[in-house]
């Protein structure tokens, strides 16, 4: 692979360029293109991707420092260190694991745990220089969020004050003991997405395999991995809340997994009924944007549980039964 790509003829500095500001356009486009410009940015790394594989380490890891530096000033120090721990530390992980031909599994575990450990080393430093709380300043983020968030239905009708206070109360607590897991999923959700879009593109552009040459349609979790699902409930239902709070990022952490599985056995159906590509993504990105989308994660999380039991894409040699016990596969 890396002979190939070294072989690759480099391009003129102004490709380079170009890619380069294609990937800041779309990074900006989280503030001018609401709410469609939440998708575009996450896929940010993606140009900058392209740049290290096709012109090398050296030329990627100085344009990911450049547009750092340029967000610094033309943005914000906020801007700049946001850009470089999540999509910066992003582009070199997807692209070295491209490189190497790392699973697609321990690519997404080590750059959760690469640019989450990043994003807290640097903020609590951030936190100690500016004699901020962190505590206090997540919650008081929150309270402010969720009470902009729910202010239209104070205004639809006064006498629901009370109902609407205590509503934001209960997310209020949801989202601040639930954090660390909605962080490490957002960081999840962004590598995977950005990996096999990425493998999609370069696959239409160079038609040349690269990555994880197995087949994301026929990813499945291993049996044993339910114990994590019943672990975590367990951990809620203990009393304490310190026990409540482990076991609800637990179980969020093994959602999220079983959601992913649930989108490999959607894609696979969308494969066999060979449903255009185009038509694809746009239903998928329409989902993202729309009220639906938690009802949509919901659906994709149950299917990708109850995979284990019905099989539904006839891939286990021998299916699992209601009560634990083994079926033979008819046929």
């Amino acid at each position: 692979m890396s002979e190939t790509l070294e072989q690759f003829p480099q391009k003129v500095p102004l490709g380079i360029f170009l890619l380069a500001g294609l990937s800041c356009f779309m990074f900006f486009s989280f503030y001018y293109v609401f709410p469609l410009g939440v998708l575009i940015s996450l896929f940010s790394p993606i140009p900058l991707i392209y740049i290290y594989l096709v012109h090398g380490k050296r030329v990627g890891v100085s344009v990911i420092a450049g547009l750092t530096v340029f967000l610094v000033f033309v943005g914000s120090g906020v801007s700049g260190l946001l850009f470089l721990i999540q999509y910066g530390l992003i582009t070199v992980i997807l692209a070295e694991s491209f490189r190497r031909k790392y699973k697609i599994e321990q690519t997404v575990l080590f750059g959760v745990f690469v640019s989450v450990s990043a994003g807290f080393v640097v903020f609590l430093m951030l936190f100690s220089i500016l004699d901020v709380n962190p505590i206090e300043f997540l919650k008081n983020q929150i309270h402010i969020n969720v009470n902009q968030n729910l202010q239209p239905y104070r205004e639809m009708d006064p006498k629901n004050e009370s109902i609407v206070v205590e509503y934001a109360q209960s997310v209020k607590t949801f989202l601040f003991n639930s954090l660390p897991a909605l962080i490490t999923v957002g960081s999840g959700v962004a590598i995977l997405m950005n990996y096999l879009m990425f493998k999609y593109l370069w696959l239409r552009v160079r038609a040349e395999e690269i990555g994880d040459s197995r087949n994301p349609t026929h990813w499945m979790l291993p049996d044993k991995f339910i114990w994590g699902f019943i672990i975590s409930g367990t951990f809620i239902l203990m009393p304490g809340s310190v026990f409540n709070a482990i076991g609800l990022n637990l179980l969020i952490l093994f959602l999220a997994v079983y959601m992913t599985q649930g989108v490999s056995i959607l894609l696979f159906f969308l494969n066999k009924a060979m449903v255009p590509n185009l038509y694809r993504f746009l239903f998928l990105g329409l989902l993202l944007v729309t009220p639906f989308f938690p009802i949509f994660v919901m659906a994709l999380t149950g299917l990708g549980l109850f995979d284990m039991w019905a099989d539904f894409r006839k891939l286990r040699k021998v299916p699992i039964g209601p009560g634990g016990s083994v079926q033979q596969q008819k046929g």
